[in-house]
């Protein structure tokens, strides 16, 4: 197919403003139109052929190779349409009046990548979006950025490359919003900024790897590497962190299907949680729905992670909604395993820490009060992928804990770890690998890596059995070519 040629010698604003070639500068808007868009204007802006080529995926660039800047159509920076009738958003009129563009600086409208400040030098200005949940997809963006900087050498080349590729491709996805034209709400900064994560994943810039490329280890090394910028809490922030969490799914098996079995890998599992909410107090939130189930999800493993003591020196957990609102998934991983800590203490134990949180479920010994609301844990099943197609039942409760009574005015403690000894089982049996039966003990196990776990327990009035848990673990490319 022939390049098409966009005459940017068609300016309609009175005065022909000026885009050196190789001193621009960045930001200058002029008023145009072409035959392509039915001659209806629309506005362009003075823009580098780096920015012009990473934002259109190598689609786009300027007519002249020597070229440092040139103009970029609207219609072409934010709808990638090459011909048609012009959007509203890009639409101007002969001799309108310019808009003034508040933002000229090369590193905001042609980011590199290299500053992670970009977020708040550049598009903070624009709209600051810091106080609201909307906020958070940005400063995931931002924490991914920094996670290059401080932790590199944690990763191969290969994946050292497609981080920072990707870094810079969150960025100037975004730079669209600096336009004078936009006033973008911080509702539609963060679908935008949501938007980008998976092109910027799968085809960060041409001759970069894509994070399929990535082996499944470093792949989860990224993830969890990012996600202790958030100090063990993701709150709403999983909406962002959902899109790197699931990209893997587009690469194929080789990271999902039997990857969270103790056959596969010794870093993570991955358990799916039945709840029920027996009582729940009213509790008033501006949130949207996604956001408030996520941090329900985020409330309840944390209240289970204060009452089993994990430790998070070496492991780190989370939980995210299910396909219902009685379900959880649960994923704990083993930092150390990973290589994202340094620690003398030894690796995770997940067949002592999962027999100890099946127990808790078993006895019915985990209340959990979140926001007003009594959460019944009923059930605990392993997986062997991220959408638990064949889950495996490890127990199952019968009857719901007994809840402290909530204060009017408190926020009940959830930092006492509840007791399970003396306590009658709700259920007869806890399913572990080699199926032995294990006698009564009068202890209860340690998820406190420091201590020795014992090599069986059995819950009051029950059975519990000896042995490992199982199950826990291209697009079609138009080449268009701007006017020098």
């Amino acid at each position: 197919m022939l390049p098409l040629l966009l005459c940017l010698l068609c300016m309609a604003s009175g005065v022909l403003s000026v885009c050196h070639p190789y001193f621009g500068p960045p930001g200058g808007v002029v008023c145009i139109a072409a035959p392509q868009y039915y001659n209806q204007y629309q506005w362009a802006t003075c823009l580098t052929d780096m920015y012009i080529k990473v934002k259109s995926g190598h689609r786009h660039q300027c007519i002249s190779r020597s070229r440092t800047y040139c103009y970029y159509q609207c219609m072409l920076e934010s709808f990638e349409k090459s011909s048609g009738t012009v959007n509203s958003q890009c639409s101007c009129r002969p001799g309108d009046r310019k808009p003034h563009q508040n933002i000229q600086s090369s590193a905001c409208l042609s980011p590199s990548g290299e500053s992670c400040n970009w977020y708040r030098d550049c598009l903070e200005k624009k709209k600051s979006c810091q106080d609201t949940t909307n906020g958070y997809a940005i400063r995931y963006s931002e924490r991914f950025c920094k996670m290059y900087d401080r932790n590199k050498l944690w990763f191969s080349s290969k994946a050292q490359r497609w981080i920072h590729a990707v870094r810079k491709c969150l960025q100037v996805t975004l730079v669209p919003l600096l336009r004078p034209w936009r006033s973008p709400s911080c509702l539609e900064i963060r679908r935008e900024a949501l938007q980008s994560h998976t092109k910027c994943y799968i085809n960060p810039d041409a001759n970069i790897p894509s994070v399929c490329d990535l082996s499944c280890v470093e792949f989860y090394k990224i993830f969890y590497a990012i996600k202790a910028g958030y100090f063990g809490r993701l709150d709403t922030a999983w909406e962002s962190f959902k899109s790197l969490w699931n990209i893997q799914d587009r690469c194929g098996s080789k990271c999902t299907r039997d990857w969270f079995t103790p056959q596969n890998n010794t870093i993570i599992r991955m358990m799916k949680m039945g709840i029920e909410k027996v009582k729940s107090r009213p509790h008033k939130t501006s949130l949207p729905e996604s956001d408030m189930n996520n941090r329900f999800a985020d409330q309840v493993v944390t209240f289970i992670s204060k009452s089993l003591r994990w430790n998070s020196a070496i492991m780190d957990w989370m939980a995210y909604p299910g396909s219902t609102s009685a379900s959880l998934f649960v994923v704990l991983a083993d930092k150390k395993a990973l290589g994202i800590v340094q620690t003398s203490n030894p690796p995770v134990n997940f067949n002592d820490t999962i027999t100890e949180f099946a127990l808790a479920i078993a006895n019915s010994s985990i209340p959990v009060q979140v926001d007003g609301t009594n959460v019944w844990l009923k059930s605990l099943e392993s997986c062997s992928d991220k959408t638990c197609s064949q889950p495996r039942s490890l127990v199952i409760s019968l009857k719901p804990p007994t809840f402290p009574v909530q204060s009017t005015t408190e926020k009940p403690s959830t930092t006492k770890k509840p007791s399970t000894t003396g306590k009658p089982s709700n259920t007869g049996k806890i399913s572990t690998a080699d199926n032995q039966s294990v006698e009564s003990t009068t202890e209860k196990p340690s998820t406190r890596e420091e201590k020795p776990s014992p090599k069986g327990i059995k819950s009051n009035g029950g059975k519990v059995e000896k042995g490992l848990l199982l199950g826990i673990g291209c697009l079609s490319i138009i080449t268009l070519w701007m006017q020098g």
